[in-house]
């Protein structure tokens, strides 16, 4: 008797919590990605969970652990006593569960063509190859079933629109900055081009159209396919299934994707400059099939193009960090208050990144500046890409971790401030750190005096403009080094 009642309890809990809060522990760049992947499921499917975000440290966890609503939190790979929680789950399973489950229901061998490009599970399911390789069966099941629906996608479209020499991702406008004027160039080169347009719903978008691209499809679908001999896009944490050769511009001035993403690649990556060649070269990568190119900082020039005349006397100060703990550190906080109360900045620009704005550190941050925000001391960028403008009207950049640390002063021709609580950047051979860019601070105190020094001139930087000219490759020729790069590499 007590076993039925405990089995009708259990079912009717069952029926009346169907739905959980779903967190993610932990803040890795795949920890990142999965948050988006499993974002885009609960915009697109009808998923039982509630996605509530990231979440990094202990204190938020305990918190979580406390709640009466029921949860499930993803990780990477659990630690102590958590492995004894049943709701810890982890991120692989769960999420190639779900997938394979949706990749099922949506029967992709019976779609017709245009169907098939746009269906949500296969887009998922590629997308989430990109960002893990997990040694389990279930996750080569489920790449088994994108292989064949990529394989009438290839025949298809070859057959409709041909196969050509070169195709350029155009990403939306966030990354539409690396690739602008590559297509003309290659056009110029004599290089059969494909504007591979990224549209989630196969409709160009008016920034485009003035390219008369002939095909738009969702850039999780791009990646795989193999219409071109060479595939162009950004550097990002891609796994490749096309049999294309793809050229990785790097989004980043190191970079812009984890060393582990390149170390199976048999594809070309941009490299900025010699600073990023020598960072590149410490961990090998210039002995790996992947072959590192010296074409230059597309991005860079871009910036260097568009800006605004800088002003003769900049007021503010621009603020961007990487890692979310910053969020809730008293000593950071302190140390911006102590700016913002001061005679330092005009105005305090805050930019956190992406993947930040819709966690719950991310709102009590912004509430624990509400009042500064109030009268605009403080104001906070959420846009995709940075203005110009922003950059032009700051004298300063302070930040923890971030490719701005060199894009900003080679376009400002003014100092970063590294925040950097534990020393990291001052060891030897961080490829972050150069005195002849960047100050460097560990504690509020120290970073307020080198501001105070830099505002009175008391310290200079004079030579941003040398080390420029020096360290990267083909300044302001980025995209014409890499249309000629291909066309060699080609013909």
């Amino acid at each position: 008797m007590a076993i039925k009642k405990k089995n009708f309890l259990k079912s009717k809990y069952k029926r009346h919590f169907r739905s959980y809060n779903l967190y993610i522990y932990g803040t890795n760049y795949r920890l990142q990605n999965l948050h988006s992947v499993l974002k885009w499921l609960a915009d697109v499917l009808n998923v039982d969970y509630k996605l509530c975000g990231l979440i990094s440290s202990p204190a938020s966890l305990s918190n979580i652990l406390k709640e009466q609503q029921p949860y499930k939190i993803l990780h990477l790979k659990a630690i102590g006593r958590l492995r004894k929680n049943p709701n810890f789950k982890n991120a692989y399973k769960f999420s190639i569960n779900i997938l394979l489950k949706e990749l099922k229901k949506a029967r992709l061998d019976k779609l017709d063509m245009q169907s098939l490009a746009f269906n949500k599970a296969l887009q998922i399911a590629l997308y989430f190859s990109e960002l893990f390789m997990p040694k389990i069966p279930k996750f080569y099941k489920m790449l088994k079933i994108c292989d064949k629906a990529l394989e009438r996608l290839n025949t298809y479209y070859i057959e409709r629109y041909g196969f050509y020499d070169v195709a350029i991702l155009h990403h939306q406008h966030i990354f539409k900055s690396h690739v602008a004027g590559l297509g003309e160039q290659c056009q110029k080169a004599g290089l059969k081009t494909l504007y591979a347009i990224s549209s989630f719903d196969g409709i160009v978008s008016d920034e485009f159209k003035h390219l008369r691209p002939q095909l738009a499809l969702p850039w999780h679908i791009w990646h795989h396919l193999s219409l071109s001999k060479i595939f162009v896009s950004m550097c990002m944490v891609v796994f490749t299934r096309g049999r294309t050769k793809k050229f990785w511009i790097s989004h980043a001035f190191l970079s812009g994707a984890p060393l582990e993403c390149f170390e199976r690649c048999n594809d070309y990556l941009s490299i900025s400059g010699t600073t990023a060649y020598e960072h590149l070269k410490r961990y090998g990568l210039d002995k790996k099939r992947l072959k590192l190119v010296k074409t230059g900082y597309a991005s860079l020039d871009y910036k260097l193009a568009h800006l605004k005349e800088p002003q003769n006397n900049p007021q503010d100060i621009l603020c961007t960090i990487n890692r979310p703990e910053l969020l809730s550190n008293q000593n950071f906080k302190k140390l911006l208050k102590d700016i913002l109360h001061s005679s330092l900045c005009k105005k305090l620009i805050f930019r956190p990144h992406h993947y930040m704005k819709n966690t719950d550190e991310y709102q009590t941050f912004k509430l624990y500046f509400s009042q500064e925000a109030a009268n605009s001391s403080i104001v906070f960028d959420e846009e995709d890409i940075l203005s110009t403008q922003y950059m032009s009207g700051a004298y300063l950049l302070i930040s923890d971790y971030s490719s701005l640390l060199f894009t900003f002063v080679f376009t400002t021709k003014q100092p970063a401030l590294i925040y950097d609580e534990k020393a990291r950047f001052k060891r030897k051979n961080n490829p972050f750190y150069n005195p002849l860019l960047h100050l460097c601070a560990s504690n509020p105190k120290e970073a307020l005096q080198k501001i105070k020094d830099l505002k009175s001139g008391a310290i200079r930087f004079n030579k941003i403009n040398e080390f420029l000219k020096q360290d990267v490759y083909n300044l302001g020729r980025a995209n014409d080094s890499i249309a000629a790069f291909i066309k060699n590499e080609l013909y």
